[in-house]
């Protein structure tokens, strides 16, 4: 299983600036005779794009990895994207909120405080503080949640995934093309296998392709206004829908290409000749890795998935 799930954990984030728990009161509005799986629920439906608004204020840097504390156990976790503060207390007593990226926020089957004492021995117990935890443990953190159900949350369109990837800041793009096992991404009662993307595998594709179009270098049609480089979007070229006659994962960067929005629509949209034309390209240039991946399609195959 640890090996399974590493690869989902090492998308949280390569490294973090800094720890922190989160206390969430079950006397909350939001919480009131709310269960473990329900609150978890929440995470996956109402806070992405959302404020957590907070009546103590926990002071900590952008990247922050919090960890949320609930019923004496840790449920879920997401990165600190900013904290806001009111001018004044509103009528529900909040003072502030926190925005955490969309792309980070997962849940995970619950830690109790022995499963937090295996990494951190020097924890009394979960109280009501914000407490600080050592990041330089972060690494046996992820090691440790690899052993669990990880719950990434979905994106409710390609619109919703393309702004997620823009979100995320990565400083270069270091890439071993390998196989990835295929993870199943619902909760154990899921009946039905659902066919995950991670966010940074998508930007670090991007990244490696210099923020190009892989049709044609020269489409720069304008700059993103969050990542003031030419604006791209990320495109799966064996689409996921496929993914069932696959053995490994589709989603790996090997079968990421970065295209411009126009080449993008293009692909989805255009007549057969035009979208065979630029799938010709695209294979060409990654046949050769996405054997790496254990992942072969030739041409005229690919050809028929578009």
């Amino acid at each position: 299983m640890v090996k399974k799930y590493q690869e989902q954990v090492d998308l949280i984030s390569e490294e973090v600036p800094d720890i922190r728990l989160l206390p969430m009161s079950k006397n909350d509005l939001a919480f009131i005779g709310k269960s473990i799986e329900e609150v978890q629920d929440w995470f996956k439906f109402y806070l992405p794009g959302n404020k957590y608004q907070f009546k103590r204020k926990m002071t900590a840097p952008k990247g922050t990895l919090v960890l949320f504390q609930f019923r004496g156990r840790l449920i879920a976790s997401a990165l600190l994207k900013k904290t806001v503060s009111y001018d004044e207390v509103n009528e529900f007593g909040y003072s502030g909120y926190y925005k955490f990226s969309k792309s980070s926020i997962f849940t995970f089957d619950p830690l109790d405080i022995k499963d937090v004492q295996k990494i951190w021995s020097g924890m009394k117990g979960f109280n009501q503080s914000h407490q600080t935890l050592d990041a330089t443990q972060y690494p046996a953190l992820k090691q440790l949640l690899a052993k669990r159900q990880l719950r990434f949350l979905k994106f409710k369109n390609d619109e919703d995934y393309q702004k997620s990837i823009e979100e995320i800041t990565i400083k270069k793009a270091v890439v071993e093309d390998r196989p990835k096992e295929l993870i199943e991404k619902g909760s154990q009662a899921s009946k039905k296998m659902q066919w995950g993307r991670a966010p940074l595998t998508a930007k670090r594709a991007i990244v490696q392709a210099d923020f190009k179009c892989e049709v044609d270098a020269s489409h720069e049609f304008f700059v993103s206004s969050v990542t003031n480089e030419n604006y791209v979007e990320a495109h799966h070229l064996i689409p996921l829908e496929f993914q069932p006659q696959f053995d490994n994962s589709l989603d790996v960067e090997a079968n990421i290409v970065s295209l411009c929005a126009m080449c993008h629509k293009k692909i989805h949209h255009a007549p057969g000749s035009e979208k065979f034309q630029m799938v010709e390209i695209l294979h060409e240039k990654r046949s050769e890795r996405l054997k790496k991946c254990e992942i072969y399609i030739g041409r005229e195959d690919l050809k028929m998935r578009y």
